[in-house]
């Protein structure tokens, strides 16, 4: 869940690409640690989703009807075009990195809650 990620200090991918280059842009940061952020996340998510899947195996979710269920999603996700997919995931990329700004210019974890939740759902 985006809201525990960004709560707990963590960071996605995707909102590394979105957070690093603005501080470079501002000149809050440097040009080689934005890339390091972005290789270290990139990194760290793809380790995370990966154990993720093998916990969620090893629980037995992927058995029964959770995969049949699973499945089906997947093939009505995949199951457009190339277009519409690659904008919907454009899309989906702007609305996360929407969520981590409004995270980030929150001042109390009321307005953080609010500010994760209203873009991602």
């Amino acid at each position: 869940n985006l809201l525990f990620i960004l709560l707990s200090g963590s960071i996605l991918y995707t909102g590394a690409t979105f957070t690093t280059p603005s501080a470079v842009i501002e000149g809050r940061a440097v040009w080689y640690r934005s890339v390091f952020v972005i290789c270290v996340s990139w990194a760290g998510n793809m380790v995370g989703g990966w154990g993720f899947a093998i916990f969620t195996d090893w629980c037995g979710l992927n058995d029964g009807a959770v995969a049949e269920y699973v499945v089906k999603i997947a093939i009505s996700k995949v199951s457009k075009g190339w277009g519409k997919i690659f904008l919907r995931g454009i899309g989906c990329n702007w609305l996360v990195c929407m969520a981590v700004f409004l995270c980030t210019m929150a001042q109390d974890m009321t307005g953080k809650y609010v500010g994760i939740f209203f873009p991602i759902s």
